[in-house]
């Protein structure tokens, strides 16, 4: 069972791939499921950084997306995983820059 969506914030471009292919999937505007937050600008090692972190709604519901929710499988720079707990806590472990985006 898929119980998380991870980010790879070194992988995400920002370029809301996931908000349009939930709103297209969903065919609904009255709410949103997906937006994505931007961080930063920050300096770091001389260098000007920004993130961005898609963050799932209360109205995303993963149970809705099975197999794979559209949001992974559209974005184009594969920075969306969708995974059970144990494979999101070993993801969240490595020492790569993963956040959680959604918890079912």
């Amino acid at each position: 069972m898929k119980a998380a969506i991870l980010v790879n914030l070194d992988m995400c471009i920002g370029c809301n791939a996931c908000v349009i292919g939930c709103h297209v999937w969903k065919q609904n505007t009255e709410h949103t499921r997906v937006t994505v937050v931007t961080i930063g600008p920050a300096q770091s090692n001389g260098r000007l950084k920004m993130d961005f972190l898609p963050r799932m709604t209360e109205y995303c519901t993963l149970a809705e997306c099975a197999p794979e929710p559209p949001c992974v499988s559209l974005c184009p720079v594969q920075a969306l995983v969708c995974c059970d707990e144990r494979a999101a806590l070993e993801m969240l472990s490595s020492g790569e820059r993963y956040q959680v985006s959604a918890v079912a």
